[in-house]
């Protein structure tokens, strides 16, 4: 690695191909870091702001993309990979108490998501991730090289790679150290964005690569945690009736009609899958869809309509559930919204 800082210290670099962002949000702000990788998304929902801190860094380099989080409070996260590039992401902090569509994420886990892939993540507590986007055939190119041609990437299923505790920690730590070289380039102005970018892509995806082909690795059976997976796609299609019968605020009850499931079967689907009830649930992303309206409300947005739209009957009880979630009322919201408007 230090040959690597040697070799970019002499180059220069134009900020066209190399960009290197580091974020701290807090509080209610947490809710907009949302951009996992270019052309995808990964919208953040709140669950409490018990603790309300969240840094992402974010590396981008051309076609390749590096992106790390590291948050202390329960969040779900909601996206989909971009549809010309793969995703890969792990965790070194919390994959204990947090799932991805349904699945434990559990320790020494690396995940493979092909093109165009919904992403569900939610998380109990605090994490640390890091999300890794490039070209399909960029990266397979690599690995045939690597591998003389014996692993390949699936095109339409997630791959679970269980790695063993050294490779895992060495991948972190190549990754870290590629993050900090582009924090200290960053801070000066050069010229030659293309040699940079190259250098640090090229050493990326060398470390991606392999961990990704470490022999002692073991490739998850999709068979083994297929009713997980149909759980969260459940909850998935859940969610999206819910969103386009906002106004209706459909039960609990003609959700279940909707998924054949009874109401007491779905309950403990949703239980063992997301940790709450289906009331809960979708309280939850009703509020954060108020939130997301009140933090950046339009000429005429009121709190009256915003609780409207998003299915709330009574805006008393609405004011008291915000309240108890985000720690304010949504009328304070909405004015410190409107203050920084203005």
């Amino acid at each position: 690695m230090q040959r690597l800082l040697n070799k970019l210290s002499e180059l220069k670099i134009m900020l066209s191909e190399f960009s290197y962002k580091q974020t701290l949000y807090s509080g209610l702000d947490a809710i907009n870091a949302f951009s996992i990788i270019e052309g995808g998304y990964l919208e953040h929902r709140l669950i409490s702001l018990e603790s309300d801190t969240l840094c992402a860094t974010h590396l981008s380099l051309g076609h390749i993309q590096i992106k790390s989080g590291k948050h202390n409070f329960p969040i779900i996260a909601r996206g989909k990979v971009p549809a010309d590039t793969v995703y890969i992401g792990f965790m070194t902090i919390g994959s204990e108490s947090t799932r991805y569509n349904g699945i434990p994420v559990e320790a020494g886990r690396m995940r493979f998501y092909p093109e165009n892939t919904e992403i569900f993540y939610q998380a109990s507590g605090a994490a640390e991730w890091f999300a890794y986007s490039i070209p399909r055939a960029m990266l397979q190119t690599a690995i045939d090289i690597y591998s003389a041609g014996r692993f390949k990437l699936s095109a339409d299923q997630i791959m679970t790679f269980h790695i063993k505790p050294g490779p895992l920690n060495q991948l972190k730590q190549e990754v870290t150290d590629i993050l900090d070289i582009a924090k200290k380039i960053n801070s000066v102005t050069l010229a030659d964005a293309k040699n940079m970018a190259d250098i640090l892509s090229d050493a990326l995806m060398k470390a991606y690569v392999k961990a990704i082909c470490t022999p002692s690795n073991q490739i998850e059976d999709i068979k083994s945690v297929a009713l997980n997976r149909f759980h969260g796609r459940l909850v998935i299609d859940s969610e999206q009736l819910v969103l386009k019968n906002m106004q209706q605020n459909l039960k609990s009850g003609g959700i279940a009609d909707f998924t054949g499931y009874s109401l007491r079967a779905m309950e403990m689907i949703f239980k063992n899958t997301v940790g709450m009830t289906p009331t809960h649930w979708f309280l939850n992303i009703r509020l954060n869809g108020a939130l997301r309206d009140l933090m950046y409300p339009k000429a005429n947005t009121t709190v009256s309509d915003v609780a409207d739209k998003w299915g709330f009957q009574h805006l008393s009880r609405f004011s008291e559930q915000y309240r108890k979630v985000f720690r304010e009322l949504p009328s304070q919201t909405l004015a410190k919204a409107r203050s920084r408007q203005s």
